[in-house]
């Protein structure tokens, strides 16, 4: 008979970092399309990091695939090796950062097994339209500065 049984819960969300005062993370704004029931479901999840954004796209399995980001005087993008989300991450960022006078980061990863061109276009399709409702709604975010 073991002295101790020692159980683990993958579930379970370890923080190894000291206590803080608050989290830099401020949600702004989170926009969903699509079915995930059908691979084609995707949700944008907008934070303020400090006077910066912070733009998640994600879609069934959480991973990073993409990211773009710029200090204004060089664009940053990266997509990771056997991924295609690069063409989301460029055009999100394309749209949103002239509407905002600090920096953005977008980090995109969009995973279904099993997934068909026709869904792919499908994503491709819901991300676009939630680029063009975020751009609609980003200057009605109250937020601690001006936009431009």
């Amino acid at each position: 008979m073991p002295l101790f049984l020692l159980e683990f819960n993958i579930n379970l969300h370890l923080n190894l970092e000291p206590p803080m005062s608050h989290s830099p993370l401020r949600h702004l704004l989170s926009l969903i399309a699509g079915d995930p029931e059908s691979n084609t479901g995707i949700r944008f999840d907008l934070h303020l990091f400090g006077r910066d954004f912070l733009l998640l796209i994600s879609g069934g399995e959480a991973h990073l695939g993409a990211l773009a980001a710029s200090d204004r005087a060089e664009l940053i993008e990266h997509q990771f090796s056997g991924h295609q989300e690069l063409k989301i991450t460029a055009q999100a960022y394309k749209e949103l950062a002239p509407l905002i006078r600090n920096e953005i980061m977008i980090l995109c990863g969009i995973h279904y097994n099993n997934i068909t061109p026709e869904q792919i276009s499908e994503i491709q399709e819901h991300a676009e339209a939630l680029i063009r409702q975020m751009t609609e709604e980003l200057p009605a975010l109250k937020v601690d500065f001006e936009f431009e």
